[in-house]
This record gives structure tokens, sequence and C-alpha cells, in this order.
């Protein structure tokens, strides 16, 4: 959840840099465009790692006040899921800076962002076990990318490794990764010219 509403803030940094006159330096500059993009989407990726880490840390030091043992995979797979959540924050922040570089407005990139949001976290498996959930919500959280975020990472928590998950999770983070940040990238193409 929190790389998700991270993700949909990316955009607002764009309209920010674009209103600032920021990117048209960067426009002019002796560098490729394509690094000013990727060097945002890093900077996206590592904010959202540390989020991520912070968050497990505060779960794996409150589990530990009952004397229970934190992960069932230790170490490996909390950094797994910290990865995860990074991964999965830098692939859906191309949705918010396709449509802030497009908009060039806060207020417009907060709408799609926002009304994305809380359907992809809603209609998943992020809230309930997929068992638990109505038959439509089961058949969209299918297709639904945080599903495969969410069940990898609950299991990487709670059961252990299940190599299926997580490789079914990293294909779904890099599916929805080349659509959205394809998008931006072809937005950030049509920048300063």
């Amino acid at each position: 959840m929190t790389a998700i509403q991270s993700a949909s803030q990316s955009g607002f940094g764009m309209v920010a840099d674009l209103e600032s006159g920021l990117m048209d330096k960067f426009f002019v500059a002796p560098i490729r465009r394509s690094s000013v993009l990727a060097g945002k989407l890093l900077a996206d990726g590592i904010r959202m790692a540390a989020q991520a880490g912070i968050i497990l840390g505060i779960a794996a030091l409150l589990t530990l006040a009952n004397w229970k043992i934190p992960f069932a995979t230790g170490v490996t797979g909390a950094l797994l899921v910290t990865l995860l959540a990074a991964a999965f924050g830098v692939a859906f922040s191309g949705l918010s800076n396709f449509v802030a570089l497009r908009t060039k407005n806060t207020e417009a990139t907060m709408m799609v962002s926002f009304s994305l949001t809380f359907p992809l976290l809603f209609l998943s498996t992020a809230m309930l076990p997929k068992a638990s959930l109505p038959v439509w919500v089961q058949n969209f959280s299918a297709v639904n990318p945080v599903s495969y975020i969410a069940d990898a990472s609950r299991g990487l928590i709670l059961t252990g490794f299940d190599w299926s998950a997580i490789g079914n999770a990293f294909l779904a983070v890099a599916a929805f990764g080349v659509v959205l940040n394809g998008l931006a990238v072809l937005a950030f193409r049509a920048q300063g010219k």
C-alpha cells in the first residue's frame, strides 16, 4: 500500500519541475533525455524501498515484542518484499508521470492517480485472501497486478518462499512497468519540442 500511494504521487514532482522551469534546463543540457526520467524513477524506487524497509522494520519490532519470529523467510524474505514494493512503485509511477507530462496539472494528476489507486487496492488480494473475496472481485484480482505483489509478499512474511508467486509478482511488475513507463517515456519525449 505504501508503494502504490507513493507512486501515485510521483507525478506531482514532475508537474512542479515543469512549472518551475527545471525541466526546460534539462531539455537544453547536453545529456540524454532518457537519463532525466530514469533518474527520477531511480530516486522514486530508492524512496519507496526505504519506506517499505521502515514499515517492515516496525512490523518486525512489533512481532518480536510478542516473542514471535517476524518473517517466515527471514532477512532474505524481507529484502525480497522491499524489492517487490520498490519495483512495483517504480512501475506504477509511470502512470502518474504520464498524466503529469500530458496535463502539466497537479489536480489532474492527483485525480487520475487516486481514481485508479483505490480500486486497484480494494479489488485485489491486498486486504483479504482470495478465498474471502466475492467471486467478481476474485475474477478481477486475477488480472490486477496488486494481487500478485500482495500474494507474494504475504507468502514471504507468513509461510515461506513460494517461487511461483514470487516469479508471477515480478512478471506482473515487469508487464505493468513496461506499459506504464513506456507511456511516460513517450510523453516525456514529446516535452520540450
